[in-house]
């Protein structure tokens, strides 16, 4: 049962009701499971993101024999940090190649191009990257929260969603999840945003969500930084649902 703002002592701006927030979760939170008797072929995942918590999930699957030395691991670019002890210009996916060397995997270990690091540009070239005919199960590792954008893009793409499971990996410190989202202007933002991004027209109007996005897209509009990363969403969501709402 969800506990609507029942924690929160803020002055909540968006109106939700208890189903929109359902709706909602579980459009978001794509409730997708690896599944029994499944060995992957390819496990792609950023390096910089719940890196503990990744490791342990992929410990967890080699023990369930969902990996085995065939399997590859593909890590997408993400951020450099300088390393005192080397005193070079490291990345978090070299971090993490060398972690799963520490823990006993002996698998190609593919560190992609930083042009990569936007995950659109994987998507355009996954046919590229990864060898759809050789290739049967596809494992892609995920803050929870973008599951369905990333399942939305790969279907936009055309990419075979029958051989991918996607699955949702937290840090262990994130405050909004998937049961409290709802609780905090923030977590509410934060989520509608990922609606905004996705911009998946017939759901915001399947569950009359039209007021809340319109109201964050006006909000977005008051941040000058904000507005420069989603303006093109801001602007086309508007012209739409002011569209909608006038007819």
């Amino acid at each position: 049962m969800f506990n609507i703002f029942k924690k929160s002592k803020e002055n909540i701006r968006y109106n939700l009701s208890e189903s929109q927030i359902k709706e909602i979760s579980n459009y978001i939170f794509m409730n997708n499971k690896v599944k029994n008797n499944v060995l992957y072929d390819y496990i792609i995942f950023n390096g910089d993101h719940a890196v503990k918590e990744k490791m342990e999930y992929i410990v967890n699957l080699q023990k369930k024999d969902a990996i085995n030395k065939k399997t590859i691991f593909m890590i997408l670019p993400s951020h450099s940090y300088y390393d005192k002890s080397s005193k070079n210009v490291k990345s978090t996916e070299e971090d993490f190649r060398d972690m799963l060397k520490s823990n006993g995997f002996e698998n190609t270990i593919q560190i992609l191009e930083k042009k990569y690091f936007a995950s659109v540009e994987v998507h355009k070239d996954f046919t590229k990257l990864v060898d759809l005919n050789k290739k049967n199960r596809i494992l892609i590792l995920v803050n929870p929260r973008v599951i369905r954008r990333r399942y939305e893009t790969a279907k936009k793409f055309n990419l075979p969603i029958d051989k991918i499971d996607w699955v949702g990996i937290a840090e262990e410190k994130d405050n909004i999840n998937e049961n409290n989202w709802y609780n905090s202007n923030e977590g509410i933002e934060i989520i509608l945003k990922e609606l905004l991004l996705i911009e998946d027209i017939n759901f915001i109007k399947q569950i009359n969500l039209d007021s809340q996005m319109l109201n964050l897209c006006n909000k977005i509009k008051q941040d000058k930084n904000e507005y420069i990363k989603y303006k093109s969403k801001v602007k086309q969501l508007t012209k739409i649902l002011q569209y909608c709402k006038r007819r």
